[in-house]
């Protein structure tokens, strides 16, 4: 599911960082904003017990795929420019 424009700004917005990954799942809770299949995806991609630097760190876990292809995000004033990362095989 990729990540709404909603859940990048609550990001980037409403936590404060450094934030535990429970402290974000918590704070996703609260918003109305976010769709609950976005926060039950979110919930399954947040690591409770990490702790997440900013909003990029949430967004690489977030964006992390069965096939390790991970989207990282440039801009953290927003909007974000979605970059896609996948490993060479070898």
């Amino acid at each position: 599911m990729p990540v709404s424009q909603e859940t990048l700004t609550h990001l980037r917005d409403n936590i404060t960082y450094p934030a535990t990954g429970e402290q974000i799942i918590r704070a996703d809770g609260m918003m109305s904003g976010i769709s609950a299949a976005e926060r039950v995806s979110n919930m399954e991609k947040i690591k409770s017990r990490k702790t997440y630097a900013s909003d990029l760190d949430v967004l690489a876990d977030l964006q992390a795929d069965e096939d390790n292809t991970i989207s990282l995000y440039a801009g953290h004033a927003g909007p974000y420019v979605r970059f896609s990362l996948t490993p060479l095989a070898m």
